[in-house]
C-alpha cells in the first residue's frame, strides 16, 4: 500500500529522520528501526572510544535511552497486528 492511498484513508505517514521523512523506512516495524539505530550509535561511540584508547585518552561515557513504541492496538486496516518476526519468536 502506498503512503499516498493511506494518505487517503484518513492517517498520514510521518517518520522522519532529522527533518526529512523517511520513506525508505515505510513498512519496517518500528520497534526494529530504533533497536538497529541504538546499535549503530553504540557501535560508533565505541569506535571513537577504540580510537581515544589508541591515543592513550580516557574513554567517553554514552548515555542511551531507548523507550520503543510498541503498543498493540485495533485499527481499521489491521486488528491487533503483531510483527511476523515477533510472533514467530513467541511460537
Amino acid at each position: 500500500m502506498s503512503s499516498f492511498s493511506l494518505l487517503q484513508q484518513g492517517w498520514g505517514y510521518d517518520f522522519r529522520r532529522g527533518l526529512n521523512v523517511s520513506r525508505d523506512d515505510f513498512g519496517t516495524y518500528s520497534t526494529d528501526l530504533f533497536t538497529d539505530e541504538a546499535s549503530d550509535v553504540i557501535r560508533r561511540h565505541e569506535e571513537v572510544n577504540i580510537a581515544r584508547r589508541h591515543r592513550g585518552k580516557t574513554d567517553r561515557p554514552l548515555f542511551l535511552y531507548l523507550a520503543h513504541q510498541a503498543v498493540h492496538s485495533a485499527n481499521t486496516y489491521s486488528p491487533l497486528q503483531v510483527c511476523t518476526h515477533s510472533q514467530s519468536q513467541n511460537d
